[in-house]
């Protein structure tokens, strides 16, 4: 499955790195800039203080209402399960591929920010205990890659962009989670 890590640069959400089985391309590549705005880069939130959390919501500017009641609930549960989940929704594959299309190499401007909020409008946001299970496909399984002070400063993100049963999802988390982990340590950000 294709996997990514991703780092914070300057309100941006930068995919430092990305693999892929020989002969394929992963679906997110290294190089991708996306806006660090609502609901992108969740996992970097989620343990975040309040204040951080009100700031990233922010800057998506207006957003409907049932995002806004969700999207706690959501940032919980990513603490809780550890990973966070990117239903491939329709809306959110329009807005991703204009977001590559946009992406210059420089921060995304304010043409980007809107079009990447749009998708807290447009889409069901993650995946919680109480939804109704559905055929929905996953774009992508997120931990975060934490470092000693328990900040975040990477995700790790397998990119399975098809349906999964919910064991596998689960076994896929894990292994995602295990990964963020071995990898705080192999980098030095963390002792354990």
């Amino acid at each position: 499955m294709p996997m990514c890590i991703s780092a914070l640069q300057d309100r941006t959400i930068v995919v430092v790195e990305s693999a892929a089985a020989p002969g394929t391309r992963a679906p997110v590549p290294a190089g991708l800039r996306l806006p660090f705005v609502a609901p992108f880069g969740r996992e970097f939130v989620a343990w975040a203080p309040a204040s951080e959390r009100a700031d990233w919501l922010a800057a998506a500017g207006p957003v409907n209402q049932p995002f806004r009641r969700r999207i706690s609930q959501v940032l919980n549960e990513i603490q809780v399960r550890g990973y966070g989940i990117e239903r491939l929704s329709d809306p959110l594959l329009q807005v991703f591929t204009a977001l590559k299309a946009l992406d210059n190499g420089t921060p995304p401007g304010p043409l980007s920010t809107r079009l990447a909020a749009a998708v807290a409008d447009l889409t069901v946001v993650d995946q919680l205990p109480t939804d109704e299970p559905d055929a929905t496909p996953l774009a992508t399984i997120s931990a975060p890659i934490f470092d000693d002070a328990g900040t975040v400063v990477m995700t790790v993100s397998a990119q399975p962009y098809r349906t999964m049963r919910p064991q596998e999802l689960e076994t896929v988390g894990a292994g995602v989670v295990e990964f963020a982990r071995d990898a705080a340590i192999r980098a030095g950000l963390t002792t354990e």
